[in-house]
């Protein structure tokens, strides 16, 4: 289990296989299995509190009487203490206690009435009891093969999961008590039944032991069992019955990682580079980048060829650098292109070219690629593989100094106190000087303070205004 009590979303196959639980309330009424949006790895189930928020509430105190935060727990404990499972688990105890299994309706009539007769019962209630305790006798019969011991143990246990979605929604729970519910629930499950099938099966029965064999919704929640049990990408197809539910994250995407799923590989990766989670290690972030590169991961792809670059993990290597950004900039990631972009700029692993430098740079900028605009606007004011021009520069300078890219602020602000007409573009220096400050450029605070000497009283206020608005925005 995470240990993110407030995430949303499943972060691990434990949180999937969890929420998989109540899938069959959103694909009898939603669908999700041909829809575009996946709600079943979702917390809330698609459920939007402001679109949705007062029809939920309005189905638990219809069919809960739960209209409060404390009525809704009680609900949900009572779904995991007893549901519906207790008493039929009592009836089954008395058929294999009794060894009256496979019996018929007579005998179980029979020991309905036996039972009853000593309670203080008029003639027909006596006679609706009998008829109740013999249809259960009977029905739980017939379902043993089926469901044995486990029971109608799910439809307590998708029921809770269903429950906990219209109070999230609702308003009536917060996030981290739904997480240790829905767990507790899932062991739940795990103790009681054998597979996604049988799960399905003790759910469906569950329902029409709740409606005493009467149910007309039962065919359509009977097509999305089949649906999930049937589905490729159905959860209950992808993630298996015995999905460990105690793995920390980091031993899971070990593991998801070794059976070769790409995207595991890069978060491993991530953890082992940033050492979050997991000892920092860039052999072995080295190592999990280059097979989810190889597999075709961006921003895998980028990242081994940062390690190159860096010589982190891996010998230095600027060819080897580049063959990897290359790979990741053709897929259209920006961070990989501006890299790229660096590399012939400054002809490192690949022949100097500003003209290649600039089309990359271009490619990324024009995806909002701080980094890119600010080495565009250089070469722009520069001339260097493009036509120098100082319009362009400050164009370039401006949309990422607007990102608070400090070598834009800092080359923008000196343009503007080289070639600028009067105190309002000090004012715009000093402003951009102290942005590039903030940003953690070393020189530009002492800029800054030369700019300020240059400015009236009156401007420099303007100027301070301007920053203090800044800060105040953020």
């Amino acid at each position: 289990m995470s240990v993110d009590a407030e995430r949303t979303w499943a972060e691990s196959s434990a949180d999937r296989w969890v929420l998989a639980l109540s899938a069959i309330y959103l694909e009898a009424f939603d669908g999700f299995l041909e829809a575009e949006h996946n709600w079943a790895q979702r917390l809330d189930g698609g459920f939007d509190a402001d679109r949705h928020g007062d029809m939920c509430r309005q189905i638990l105190e219809r069919d809960w009487e739960a209209t409060d935060h404390d009525k809704v727990l009680e609900m949900l404990e009572w779904l995991l203490d007893e549901g519906h499972r207790t008493q039929y688990q009592l009836f089954r105890r008395v058929l294999i206690d009794n060894d009256l299994m496979g019996r018929t309706e007579d005998v179980y009539r029979a020991v309905a009435g036996f039972q009853l007769d000593h309670l203080d019962l008029d003639k027909d209630q006596l006679e609706a009891s009998v008829a109740y305790h013999a249809w259960a006798y009977s029905t739980i019969s017939q379902w043993e093969s089926d469901l044995g011991a486990g029971g109608i143990a799910a439809w307590d246990v998708a029921r809770l999961g269903h429950v906990v979605r219209l109070a999230l929604a609702g308003g009536l729970i917060r996030v981290d008590e739904c997480w240790p519910l829905l767990y507790r629930a899932a062991r739940l499950a795990r103790e009681s039944l054998h597979s996604w099938a049988h799960f399905g099966e003790s759910f469906l029965r569950g329902r029409l032991w709740w409606g005493q064999g009467d149910d007309p919704s039962n065919q359509s929640m009977r097509d999305a069992t089949e649906r999930l049990l049937s589905h490729p990408e159905s959860p209950w197809r992808v993630l298996a019955w015995d999905t460990p539910l105690d793995l920390s994250l980091f031993d899971e995407l070990i593991l998801r990682a070794e059976q070769g799923e790409a995207d595991a590989q890069y978060w491993l990766a991530d953890l082992y580079h940033w050492g979050r989670g997991a000892p920092r290690d860039q052999g072995q972030a080295a190592r999990w980048f280059r097979a989810a590169a190889e597999q075709g991961i961006a921003g895998a792809q980028n990242n081994l060829g940062l390690l190159y670059r860096r010589g982190h993990g891996v010998p230095q290597d600027f060819a080897q650098a580049a063959f990897w950004f290359g790979k990741s900039a053709e897929q259209g990631d920006d961070i990989a292109q501006a890299n790229l972009g660096e590399l012939y700029a400054e002809g490192m692993g690949v022949p100097e070219d500003h003209g290649e430098a600039a089309a990359w740079f271009l490619r990324a900028a024009d995806q909002g690629n701080a980094k890119a605009q600010a080495h565009l606007g250089y070469l722009y004011a520069m001339g260097f593989g493009v036509s120098r021009d100082p319009v362009q520069a400050a164009d370039w300078y401006r949309k990422a100094a607007a990102q608070d890219n400090a070598d834009a602020c800092m080359r923008l602000a000196d343009s503007l106190c080289r070639d600028g007409n009067g105190a309002s573009d000090l004012v715009e220096a000093y402003v951009l000087f102290d942005h590039a400050a903030a940003a953690g450029h070393e020189s530009a605070a002492g800029r800054r303070e030369e700019v300020g000497r240059r400015l009236s009283p009156r401007r420099l206020d303007q100027a301070r205004t301007r920053t203090m608005d800044r800060y105040d925005r953020q």
